[in-house]
């Protein structure tokens, strides 16, 4: 019995420290990961603080239980890493909205959009049409979602910037659009 006081002295000042920062740190990564667009860890049950989700057999159980056993003041673990696929993240996304003519078809917008696009942009995408007060007579303002991706590496801000420059250009060239303030 006075073997077992120091050895639960020793886990509460030390093991549980480690556990609660192996799992916070796991957690901060399947958060990260999901907020720039991947939500692996979220869907396969990750992206908690239970450390029932994060534990790892080696080591977060046997190695640290070593440790303990060990003479001196160490302890060493790693918790489950989180799940990441890098395909779901790196994809910039840009919304605009394009004051355009009435008679203006959204359908040949997004094609002229698409037609002035780099080979990095994925999609482009009507998701609102708005028609009222504080557009000029005869307007409306169409909601514009730009997905960009490039495969082999990470886009520059002014590539990004660039290219929403030439599709909004177009778009003025063949439709009269404007940026809507």
């Amino acid at each position: 019995m006075d073997t077992l006081a120091p050895i639960l002295h020793k886990i509460s000042y030390m093991a549980l420290p480690l556990l609660f920062a192996m799992v916070f740190h796991e957690f901060a990564h399947g958060w990260l990961a999901n907020k720039c667009g991947d939500p692996t860890a979220k869907l396969q049950g990750r992206l908690t603080l239970n450390p029932m989700a994060h534990i790892d057999p080696l080591g977060t159980v046997i190695l640290p239980l070593i440790c303990l056993a060990l003479p001196g003041s160490f302890l060493l673990g790693w918790a489950k890493p989180i799940p990441v696929d890098p395909r779901n993240m790196g994809q910039p996304r840009r919304d605009m909205a394009l004051v355009v003519a009435n008679s203006v078809n959204s359908d040949a917008l997004t094609a002229s959009l698409r037609n002035a696009a780099p080979a990095f942009v994925r999609a482009v995408e009507v998701f609102d049409v708005y028609r009222g007060a504080g557009l000029p007579e005869g307007k409306k303002s169409v909601a514009i979602r730009v997905l960009m991706q490039d495969t082999e590496r990470t886009l520059a801000d002014n590539e990004i910037e660039g290219a929403c420059q030439r599709m909004l250009e177009n778009a003025q060239q063949q439709h009269g659009a404007a940026l809507r303030a």
